[in-house]
């Protein structure tokens, strides 16, 4: 649900309940058509916002809207980790001048695994963390390090 002030919800609850059409408080607050139906028709269904917020985490199999945060916030760390393992992946490729295969070789998977780390698709699993940081004289002990540099 798009985030609104308090000060415009509260107005566009206003002007609800004075039976003025959604599509012309939309245009009146300059917001979207779904922020007024959120803040209006969809409330009436539910005692509150975070109800309504519940109900949707459990709607997607989490037990509260604070579960499924709590998921979408990793999941966010883990795009971080993703990119700066891409990020540092392509430099030391360009600076080496070397393949995925190279790497792969040295490393003990696959190019294919190789290029999932390069583009983001994938994080290697601790050990082979380990064995590419050897490789590449990276001082990181664990993935999560990454983050912190």
């Amino acid at each position: 649900m798009p985030e609104l002030s308090q000060t415009k919800i509260k107005h566009i609850q206003r002007l609800y309940v004075k039976q003025i059409p959604l599509t012309q408080i939309a245009e009146r607050l300059y917001c979207s058509y779904s922020a007024v139906y959120n803040y209006t028709r969809l409330l009436e269904r539910f005692k509150s916002l975070s109800d309504y917020k519940n109900y949707l985490a459990k709607k997607k199999g989490f037990e509260s809207d604070y579960d499924y945060r709590k998921y979408r916030d990793r999941k966010k760390q883990k795009k971080r980790l993703y990119k700066r393992l891409s990020e540092m992946l392509r430099a030391e490729f360009e600076q080496r001048e070397e393949s995925y295969s190279w790497l792969a070789y040295r490393v003990g998977v696959s190019h294919t695994a190789v290029y999932l780390y390069v583009h983001g698709k994938s994080l290697p699993s601790q050990s082979v963390f380990r064995r590419m940081c050897s490789v590449l004289h990276w001082r990181y002990r664990t993935i999560d390090d990454l983050l912190a540099a």
